[in-house]
């Protein structure tokens, strides 16, 4: 078995036309699973990237309290069963879409400006570098 680099948003397209057999991805929505099985392998949780500097880098854990006074940025997957925005907003938190997925120029344009931005949780030791703070946090994507 080899890896085979895919986006996020095009993986059902991918398995469906054999270009991958497998994929590790956050719960979809049954319509993105016709002809396909999902099965869950863990609960899925966020977590929060930032810059060593940012002021809530020090923090061990991050509740949706400490994220009240910043605009935290999400990626937009249409495919996801509980997206970004809707599990943001739940929990009182402010968000702002960037044009599309995460790639390494948007990360480094998230942390430059100060911004925060948020990851599933699995997605972490991928995203964890000298530049970037990834801090777990309280807010699950519970149904």
């Amino acid at each position: 078995m080899g890896y085979a680099p895919t986006t996020m948003n095009s993986q059902f397209p991918d398995l469906r036309k054999g270009k991958i057999d497998l994929s590790i991805m956050a719960e979809p929505d049954s319509q993105y699973c016709d002809g396909l099985l999902f099965l869950p392998i863990c609960e899925d949780m966020y977590s929060f990237c930032m810059s060593p500097a940012h002021p809530l880098a020090h923090k061990k854990i991050l509740r949706p309290s400490d994220l009240s006074s910043y605009s935290v940025k999400y990626g937009q997957y249409p495919y996801l069963k509980t997206s970004f925005s809707s599990q943001l907003q739940k929990n009182g938190i402010q968000g702002e879409p960037v044009s599309g997925e995460y790639d390494t120029q948007t990360t480094l344009g998230v942390l430059s400006d100060g911004s925060l931005f948020v990851i599933h949780s699995p997605y972490s030791k991928i995203r964890a570098s000298e530049s970037t703070k990834i801090l777990p946090q309280k807010v699950t994507s519970n149904h």
